[in-house]
């Protein structure tokens, strides 16, 4: 799904004569291979397969888009792990190192930013038969995603920077930082949807609760085999989030359960 549509020639960028002189190898190294490294490795998939399953619920049967649908939010996802993993100071990434180990912080960081940028303009193309109305409420609903993810991005960064008791959230906060972070792009894929194919917004909103819970639940269970599953520690070790004092879901709950603990 995903390298297949996201290989650019950074030459169509520049005009005639001057493309013999460039070093595009360089730029190849630095804002395209660190991606593709990370999307080469084993991953769940769990996104495309749900938004493939959303399209069959909303009656939508054009499947070349929904594939390029599922091959953008797949890699947006994949683009949020190179930040998340900088943040968080994590060292693995689905069994090999994370992103900005391996390529260094700022090639991750540029590799990042271009991605992003290129996927969003590639998925808004590809609807080639949309008024400009309608690609403006995409890019719109697009970027008002995006601002959401780093919001929760925004949360898990401050509690996992500031250890005391007085930074914990509310068991509501936690809740809503994961479904920014987890449930998000499944729902941005269901509003494309909803805007390209016109589809019933009651219909829409029922499909988005249901991944709400779909997200969060996912990201609690993610959370707990941290702690023991062996399949787990040969992709990003063994505890982990207890590692790096995150506030996962069994550290929260242990507050919360022992708020009145001296």
């Amino acid at each position: 799904i995903n390298k297949l549509t996201f290989d650019p020639d950074f030459r169509e960028y520049f005009n005639g004569d001057l493309q013999r002189e460039l070093r595009i190898d360089h730029l190849d190294q630095t804002l395209k291979d660190p991606f593709l490294d990370l999307v080469a490795r084993k991953s769940k998939y769990m996104r495309p397969l749900l938004i493939l399953i959303s399209s069959q619920l909303l009656g939508i049967t054009d499947e070349p888009r929904i594939m390029k649908l599922c091959s953008f939010i797949e890699n947006l996802h994949n683009c949020t792990l190179i930040v998340d993993d900088i943040a968080d100071k994590s060292k693995l990434r689905r069994g090999d190192l994370c992103t900005h180990l391996k390529f260094g912080e700022d090639v991750a960081l540029a590799s990042y930013g271009f991605v992003v940028n290129s996927i969003i303009r590639n998925i808004v193309n590809s609807f080639g038969d949309l008024s400009g109305e309608t690609k403006y409420l995409l890019y719109e609903c697009i970027v008002r995603f995006m601002e959401e993810i780093y919001i929760g991005l925004g949360w898990d960064i401050k509690w996992h920077g500031k250890k005391s008791l007085e930074s914990i959230p509310s068991y509501a906060n936690f809740i809503l930082m994961i479904e920014l972070k987890t449930s998000k792009l499944l729902n941005l894929a269901n509003d494309i949807m909803q805007i390209v194919y016109c589809r019933d917004p009651v219909q829409v909103d029922a499909v988005k609760s249901a991944y709400r819970s779909f997200g969060v639940g996912f990201q609690i269970n993610d959370d707990l085999i941290n702690l023991f599953d062996e399949n787990y520690k040969s992709c990003k070790g063994i505890g982990d989030d207890i590692i790096e004092s995150k506030l996962s879901y069994p550290v929260m709950r242990y507050l919360i359960d022992h708020k009145s603990d001296p």
